[in-house]
């Protein structure tokens, strides 16, 4: 892409809190929920996404062992600042643990990398903590799904910049939708 587009500039910016109030603020981003502001943005469902428990086998070693979700009550959990946390679907996982996170990060990359880590245990998107031998599952049947939407301010959706990083979302995507999706 940037080979493609060498003057493009591409700004990644990560949030658990909903889009910004003004869609002067991005040409296009992939949410976790569907925005409801159909006259402003042009949305696209990109896939459904797969988030599992996954810690080390060192972490698992050492710590209590774990049978059923009430068990995670003695384990460190790592997940997303509560406080700032204002997506459903993620407020949905964290609802769903039986126990106070007391690792909490922002941003995906660091939760999954505390946990990789040997930190705690962590719900990690199953494409990600796959391609990582140092994670397995913990409580393999516990699986959560959410969905990723593509979303374009009306006023961007045809600008080249914008069409050219949607593209590539979607072509890379469409490459792992199988893995993304579970």
């Amino acid at each position: 892409m940037r080979r493609a587009n060498p003057d493009l500039t591409v700004e990644i910016i990560t949030a658990t809190s909903h889009l910004p109030l003004t869609i002067r603020d991005f040409d296009l981003a992939v949410t976790l929920e569907e925005p409801t502001d159909s006259a402003r943005v042009i949305k696209r469902h990109l896939t459904p996404f797969v988030l599992r428990l996954y810690a080390t086998k060192a972490y698992l070693r050492d710590a209590p062992p774990i049978r059923s979700v009430d068990d995670l009550a003695r384990h460190t959990l790592i997940w997303y600042v509560d406080r700032l946390m204002d997506v459903a679907s993620l407020r949905a996982v964290h609802d769903a643990l039986p126990v106070s996170v007391r690792v909490q990060s922002t941003n995906i990359t660091a939760i999954w990398q505390a946990a990789a880590a040997g930190v705690g245990i962590a719900p990690i998107p199953q494409f990600i903590a796959s391609k990582d031998s140092r994670l397995v599952h913990v409580l393999p049947d516990l699986v959560f799904t959410s969905d990723y939407w593509l979303v374009l301010p009306r006023e961007h959706a045809y600008l080249a910049r914008a069409q050219a990083v949607a593209r590539v979302i979607e072509s890379l995507v469409d490459e792992r939708r199988q893995e993304i999706s579970g």
